[in-house]
């Protein structure tokens, strides 16, 4: 997923009955089949945004990995294959709306020295993982450039390269989103004051359904924007004429 949660001790039943996950996954595939027939560069975008969000989750299970908690390797989350991090719900979402989600990092808290500090640096390996490969796209755009006309094969790697840069801004930007689970408002619980803890824990615990339903009909999709449009003029800074 975009963002982790912290093992409980526990065990989960599975019952019989309706596969929902199933019912996902043909809903998946039927819709990226839909998708591909109206724009066939999604044949090409699918494996990006798939990249895109293993590479977010391995970023997660590294760190924690780095920091003293075996737990994701042990799960083999300390991985680039897709199918080890996946949610077809989730990828279904970074296709419809840009923003998505694969299955969350298990991650033990009490294996590390500082949990607080380590938890923290956890959460913000994964937004800064797609803010490194949105970077590394945009210089590879500006070094295409160079070598490629814009006609032809340069500028389908071009188009290529820009969605992969939108992708990963998208990505970085929601992930930030202080709202739970999301990795910026374990980020934001670190960086409070004590005195503050407490009480945004309380009123987050109370605010996170409410906010899960405004971000589901667009009411943060202007934030969302501004967010990208924001960070690719930056990268603009940095890889003149990228966007």
């Amino acid at each position: 997923m975009a963002y982790y949660y912290v093992q409980n001790n526990g065990s989960v039943n599975q019952g019989g009955g309706f596969d929902f996950q199933l019912f996902l996954k043909i809903i998946a595939v039927l819709f990226v089949a839909s998708k591909i027939i109206k724009d066939p560069l999604l044949l090409v975008e699918l494996p990006l945004i798939l990249f895109s969000l293993s590479f977010h989750e391995y970023a997660h299970a590294r760190m924690a990995v780095f920091l003293g908690d075996p737990t994701p390797k042990l799960q083999g989350r300390l991985s680039l294959n897709p199918m080890a991090h996946l949610d077809p719900l989730g990828t279904l979402s970074m296709m419809l709306f840009r923003v998505g989600w694969a299955k969350p990092v298990v991650v033990e808290a009490r294996n590390f020295r500082n949990p607080g500090r380590a938890m923290a640096s956890v959460a913000m390996a994964g937004p800064l993982s797609n803010l490194f490969l949105a970077s590394a796209a945009a210089m590879l755009m500006t070094v295409a450039s160079k070598f490629f006309q814009t006609k032809g094969l340069g500028m389908l790697l071009g188009i290529i390269l820009f969605r992969f840069v939108m992708i990963n801004l998208a990505l970085f930007v929601f992930n930030m989103l202080p709202i739970r689970p999301l990795d910026g408002s374990r980020l934001l619980d670190y960086w409070l004051p004590l005195k503050f803890k407490m009480k945004y824990g309380r009123y987050l615990d109370t605010l996170t359904p409410i906010f899960m339903i405004m971000l589901l009909f667009g009411a943060f999709t202007p934030v969302i924007i501004g967010g990208i449009k924001f960070s690719l003029g930056l990268l603009n800074l940095v890889f003149p004429g990228i966007g």
